[in-house]
């Protein structure tokens, strides 16, 4: 859905994106959101959004979630498709984002640009399966998202799906190695941790439940040098 500027703005400041559901519990409803982006939105024949430039709303749009398509039922596709840059953290080249803003909203939607220029480039690399959707990645783009979305439905009511390949088992992993475990109590002292909840997430997991998401995360920010300098400054930690 393609919405003019006038449009646009005009549903924002009535209210269509913050009137329709509850504000999450952790958002401060007391702030007027319409207000606040309003007043964030500089005036021009470009448009400036927190000192960054767009050449038009639509540009703004495909660089965040800012346009009213996303408070309907078709939020989760369309997210996926129109407003998610094609990167890699933290390797992020500006000519990839140049190019998907020059790129006609038209192609993004109906297309998985990606996967049509793997195939074009590797043939034999677009056969293999995807691990999010079961499918190779020649299938068209309709195939692949309803099969991610069937494989997501599966995982979410108790599915186990076997490892096809040569990549580990993260889930058996951290349950058979302590590696985990060990990083936790290296940083036991830190004084931002909730060690009861970081305990209690790692003993979910060894009782059968999925915590690997949480745990990589979790050991990931604890094992950087910013973290390290952090706790070795504030003397919260012996290391």
């Amino acid at each position: 859905m393609d919405v003019d500027e006038e449009t646009y703005l005009s549903l924002w400041k009535s209210g269509y994106f913050w009137g329709r559901e509850e504000l999450t519990p952790y958002f401060d409803a007391s702030i007027d959101y319409a207000e606040e982006f309003d007043a964030s939105l500089d005036p021009g024949p470009r448009r400036s959004f927190f000192d960054v430039e767009y050449d038009s709303i639509a540009d703004l749009a495909r660089a965040d979630i800012y346009d009213p398509i996303t408070n309907t039922a078709t939020y989760q596709f369309y997210s996926s498709t129109l407003q998610t840059l094609p990167i890699t953290c933290p390797f992020l080249d500006n000519r990839v984002v140049e190019l998907s803003l020059r790129m006609p909203s038209k192609y993004k939607l109906r297309r998985n640009i990606v996967d049509d220029l793997l195939e074009r480039q590797s043939p034999r690399l677009a056969e293999i399966k995807h691990t999010q959707t079961g499918q190779p990645f020649d299938r068209n783009a309709t195939v692949q998202l309803l099969s991610h979305y069937a494989h997501g439905l599966y995982r979410l009511l108790g599915g186990r799906e076997e490892q096809s390949g040569s990549w580990p088992d993260h889930v058996k992993n951290v349950r058979e190695h302590g590696r985990i475990r060990s990083i936790i109590r290296e940083n036991e002292a830190c004084e931002f941790l909730d060690l009861s909840a970081v305990y209690d997430c790692y003993a979910q997991h060894m009782d059968g439940e999925d915590r690997v998401s949480e745990l990589y995360s979790l050991v990931t920010f604890l094992s950087t040098p910013m973290t390290e300098r952090v706790v070795m400054d504030d003397g919260s930690a012996d290391r």
